[in-house]
């Protein structure tokens, strides 16, 4: 017998499920409840049913307990956390409200395991249908499939493909409706009658052809895959996921609801940034509502009894300001308030927990919690950042991105405020890096200028192996200006009036010592801008990472007195080194021009690292004050020549 589940909004859905329906429909409803009420049952309902249904299919409960189903594989469903439980029913219940499932979090809490369970599910009601092929309008020759993918075919074939396979081969009613495979090594499940493929894949062109009605994406490691270009496997990854979730939502769409599902499996770490980033786009662009998105802390899915009842106070902050553990002195009521107040919150997670996030809170809070806190983990944190921004000093382009173009009158000095930039800054050296693009991305446009020096600690190892700290000379920096450039639609970036903003520098005085731009595009600017006079190089920030090292080292050193740029901030601190060739790059649909612009010419800089020039009138007063009589050498008289020390022109030196 089936268990009903009646949930606390069952009036309120079906008052919407009535207003949805025509006058038809709505009379059929009436007596379908009317049976139901009086006698337990509808013939109506199940007459509806069959007419598509060769079985009516069994709710999700049911079919996680039952031993027909999926008892044998979850001890009658004892296994599956009754967190996940509820959490199918949502999704279930809700119709075809829902078109994917991310389920994402803290680590090792069952996700893969219920995405799995989902996938059967999907199976089990398709097959249940009599003729899938005509209940969703398309040919009778046309096959289903349900595709398994990750950044590699052999991961796809991996753990869910292999669970899932091992799963339906442990059911009864799987094996009394299908076979698997004669493959001892890689068995697989056939369903009955030949027309729903079981399958995986790595690359869009593993789904073309395919009619793709469940998508399942497990949790994608690149590390793990061994590919060489993180960036360009994730692009490849999310090109492949957009065409999973297209084809699912444009082949199995009856009356505007989607009936085939996609299911991403993602955990808190930059691997899985590219699907992050696309929920964030879906809900921007307001398909939010047609996604259901778990998202919990190992404590809210584990079941009762696995922890300790007593918590511990955590203070969860942002990028800006570090989360910590309180004591147990500061987890009075005030004191919460206060921290609330702040912009924290609070987590209560079971005392159980409180040695791991003592020991790294950041690592925690990602693993147990499920929380990664962008900027404080990245190659370049907020905290390294904030330690260098002067505050009281503004961007001389007040707007962080131009649009500017080929077609139009505009020029970039007349947004340049030369009145804000400290009298010092054109005499000092400035380097500028342009990060060349054409019309789509962003240029990115970075200068600054070398305004002093500072003794750096550095250890050494001598010619013994012991080591020993000297003092290093390094140059410190201002950070002058930081631009992007935007081309308007239909229009291209204006590299003339780069060039000419740069000429333009000069000609206010600027002592520009060194032009640099990546090897995109840039060949031929170098060539005008070297034919001017200007000292020109080519520096690429994506071929090796030892812009952003160098950055890094002048930031943690506070060598840099640095603009309050805010997309700046937001293009460093999502930075992410690929652990495979070290370089540095952005997340999928992000970018990182303006801080290629900063990086570029702090490595050029750096690499020239030319002598600070002392004014005249103080190199002119500490000469004098060197050569008073109270410091003339021994023997040597008043009035008398004086060593050629200072060069003949302090030569017969009188007071």
């Amino acid at each position: 017998m089936n268990t009903v589940i009646i949930e606390d909004d069952i009036l309120e859905r079906i008052q919407n499920i009535y207003d949805s329906c025509t006058e038809e429909e709505q009379g059929y409803l009436i007596q379908i409840l009317e049976e139901f009420s009086s006698r337990g049952y509808s013939e109506t309902y199940e007459k509806v049913w069959l007419a598509d249904y060769r079985e009516i299919p069994v709710d999700i409960n049911t079919f996680i307990e039952s031993d027909t189903y999926l008892g044998r594989t979850n001890n009658q469903g004892k296994a599956v956390y009754p967190f996940w439980r509820k959490e199918l029913r949502s999704f279930f219940g809700a119709g075809n409200k829902y078109h994917e499932w991310v389920l994402t979090g803290a680590t090792r809490i069952g996700k893969t395991s219920t995405a799995i369970t989902a996938t059967c599910y999907m199976l089990y009601r398709i097959m249940c249908l009599r003729n899938p092929q005509a209940f969703f309008k398309l040919k009778d020759i046309s096959k289903f499939s349900i595709l398994f993918f990750n950044i590699t075919k052999d991961l796809a074939q991996g753990v869910a493909y292999q669970e899932f396979n091992a799963t339906l081969a442990a059911s009864p009613w799987f094996q009394a409706h299908g076979t698997m495979s004669r493959s001892i090594k890689n068995p697989y499940y056939i369903p009955e009658g030949g027309k729903i493929d079981i399958d995986f894949g790595s690359d869009a062109s593993h789904g073309l052809g395919k009619q793709i009605i469940v998508g399942f994406l497990d949790e994608v490691n690149f590390s793990q895959a061994g590919v060489k270009d993180v960036n360009k496997a994730k692009s490849r990854m999310r090109a492949t996921y957009n065409t999973v979730s297209t084809r699912v939502k444009g082949t199995f769409r009856i009356e505007g609801e989607v009936l085939g599902k996609v299911f991403a499996v993602s955990s808190k770490r930059s691997d899985s940034d590219f699907m992050e980033a696309y929920v964030q786009e879906q809900r921007n662009a307001g398909a939010g509502d047609n996604m259901y998105i778990t998202d919990a802390p190992q404590w809210e899915v584990f079941p009762p009894g696995k922890f300790s009842k007593e918590t511990f106070c955590i203070a969860l902050g942002d990028r800006y300001q570090r989360g910590f553990v309180l004591n147990d002195d500061q987890c009075f009521p005030e004191a919460i308030r206060d921290l609330e107040a702040q912009g924290f919150k609070i987590l209560r997670p079971p005392i159980d927990m409180k040695s791991d996030f003592l020991a790294d809170f950041l690592i925690a809070l990602r693993d147990l919690a499920g929380i990664a806190i962008v900027g404080m983990m990245s190659f370049i944190t907020q905290d390294t950042i904030d330690t260098c921004i002067n505050r009281t000093r503004r961007n001389p382009f007040y707007s962080e991105i131009l649009q500017i173009g080929t077609k139009d009158s505009y020029t970039i000095e007349e947004y340049f405020h030369i009145e804000d930039l400290p009298s010092n800054i054109k005499k000092a050296p400035l380097f500028i890096h342009l990060d060349l693009s054409k019309n789509i991305d962003r240029t990115g446009l970075g200068g600054v200028a070398i305004t002093g020096r500072k003794d750096i600690l550095s250890n050494i190892e001598d010619e013994k192996g012991n080591t020993k700290q000297i003092k290093i000379s390094q140059p410190t920096f201002t950070h002058v200006f930081s631009l992007a450039i935007e081309a308007p639609r239909g229009d291209k970036i204006p590299y003339a009036k780069i060039t000419a903003f740069i000429c333009w520098l000069r000609s206010n005085h600027f002592n520009i010592l060194g032009v640099s731009a990546d090897q995109f595009q840039s060949e031929y600017m170098l060539q005008l801008l070297e034919a001017q006079g200007f000292d020109v190089d080519n520096i690429s920030l994506d071929r090796t990472p030892d812009g952003y090292i160098t950055t890094r080292s002048i930031l943690m050193e506070q060598r840099i007195d640095l603009l309050n740029h805010k997309l700046l901030q937001d293009e460093l601190i999502h930075l992410q080194r690929d652990s495979a060739t070290g370089r540095l790059n952005h997340p999928i649909g992000q970018t990182k021009d303006i801080s290629d612009g900063l990086a570029g010419a702090l490595l050029n800089a750096t690499r020239k690292n030319p002598p600070i020039a002392l004014p005249g009138k103080t190199l002119s007063k500490v000469v004098t004050t060197v050569n008073k009589p109270d410091r003339m050498p021994q023997g040597v008289v008043k009035g008398a020549d004086l060593p050629s020390v200072f060069g003949d022109l302090y030569k017969n030196y009188r007071k």
